[in-house]
């Protein structure tokens, strides 16, 4: 079937603690997550559901690249036309030879979890709702997921 979005006025500070809330109790015994405050809360007109299902599959796929200790971050920047949403990571990376990025952590991240499919997911949620996602990794450095949402407003009709 079609995906529907459900949008509502949501304040990213309280989504992005919903997410803290619920992976926190879920991360590996050694990783740490971080969600980064902004100094000053933003309202977007987004489908919650979605962008809390996007984060928590970023951050998943975060701690898959972690082999026993580390952090992962996530947060969002208020860019004024839009928002920059991102979950970083300082695991293990990977290594990029010129391939798009996004399509080797789809490749590195292939288990018989769904993971990869996962990953497609997030990327066709947030075309839906207008936005683009990148990834850029280092080995031996980490990885940051970055995806950017357009500022979407109620329509007055």
């Amino acid at each position: 079937g079609e995906v529907k979005l459900t949008m509502a006025d949501i304040s990213l500070n309280n989504l992005c603690n919903e997410v803290r809330d619920y992976v926190d109790s879920k991360m590996p015994p050694l990783v740490t997550l971080t969600f980064e405050v902004p100094e000053k809360d933003t309202i977007l007109y987004l489908d919650e559901k979605y962008v809390i299902q996007i984060y928590m599959i970023l951050i998943k796929t975060s701690c898959r690249f972690i082999e026993s200790e580390g952090n992962v971050w996530f947060g969002y920047v208020d860019k004024g036309r839009y928002i920059e949403c991102y979950v970083k990571d300082n695991g293990k990376g990977i290594v990029n030879e010129g391939e798009d990025v996004f399509s080797l952590f789809s490749k590195y991240n292939y288990g018989n979890d769904g993971s990869e499919l996962e990953l497609t997911i997030c990327h066709s949620l947030i075309q839906l709702m207008g936005g683009n996602i990148t990834a850029r990794s280092k080995e031996g450095v980490g990885s940051e997921f970055i995806f950017i949402l357009p500022k979407h407003y109620k329509s007055e009709n």
